[in-house]
């Protein structure tokens, strides 16, 4: 039955993506139902649903549209967002025929390596790992890990990239090396951003008083919080409400975070 069931939600969503794309007109409105099913469409697509699509996005010339259906067509892959309509569509020519770890490589290779300049402006920009951004990567699964692996290799843990890559194998093993998560607790905001991910992604056993320990530096507390309630939950109410007693710069946070636990 799932795989009947499957094929009819592939269906109905291919059928509302071409309904939408064939009008004339396309409203805000419709640009946004195109993109909701386009993503309902990701969970379930095969080659021939990549190929429909891509169809679509080459007979099209209207940039909101062809913005959409471009979108579309990068989640159904896993692949980041392609700024050019036409390097698309060629990415998706020369490798529609691939399967398997010979399909995820090459999307691996569309995300990385990220070049210098990369590196440093998203360092700055965004000091932390971006679970939204990198998702499409983490839902290749399996496929993707020794091409993930063979970058990761390449790569420092100083750089952005070396800690989105890490966070990335976290995310898709439920496996992380102790030594690296205790190494990236004591470093920086963004090293210290990215382990405690790590920790979340891996089920966080074992790293309760570590954590409890990072909630004493007001730039770590936070995500040090958000940790310690996903990972332990009940368990956590201790250490935070200690935060809170001391003087937290943002007790609202914390509280709420204590109500919600307790509420469980």
């Amino acid at each position: 039955t799932a795989p009947r069931s499957a094929d009819r939600v592939r269906r109905a969503a291919l059928g509302v993506v071409g309904d939408i794309v064939g009008q004339k007109e396309v409203s805000f409105v419709d640009l946004q139902a195109l993109w909701e099913v386009g993503l309902v469409l990701a969970e379930v697509c095969d080659q021939p649903n990549r190929d429909r699509v891509a169809e679509l996005l080459e007979a099209d010339t209207r940039p909101d549209v062809v913005h959409e259906t471009g979108r579309i067509l990068c989640v159904m892959y896993g692949l980041p967002q392609f700024k050019k309509k036409k390097a698309l569509l060629e990415w998706h020519e020369r490798n529609r025929g691939l399967t398997g770890v010979r399909l995820a490589t090459a999307i691996v290779t569309e995300w990385f390596p990220l070049t210098e300049k990369e590196n440093v402006i998203l360092h700055a920009a965004y000091p932390f790992w971006n679970v939204d951004q990198y998702e499409p990567l983490i839902r290749l699964g399996s496929s993707a890990i020794p091409a993930l692996r063979a970058r990761r290799r390449k790569v420092s843990l100083d750089t952005h990239e070396g800690l989105c890559l890490e966070s990335v194998l976290a995310w898709t093993t439920g496996r992380a090396d102790r030594t690296t998560i205790t190494r990236l607790l004591a470093g920086g905001y963004a090293q210290h951003w990215t382990a405690c991910d790590m920790i979340v992604a891996t089920g966080g056993r074992g790293w309760k008083q570590a954590l409890a320990d990072s909630l004493a530096d007001g730039l770590k507390a936070g995500r040090s919080a958000h940790a310690l309630a996903v990972c332990y939950r009940k368990e956590a109410i201790p250490a935070i409400e200690a935060v809170i007693e001391e003087g937290a710069l943002d007790e609202r946070f914390y509280t709420r975070i204590v109500e919600g636990l307790r509420a469980l």
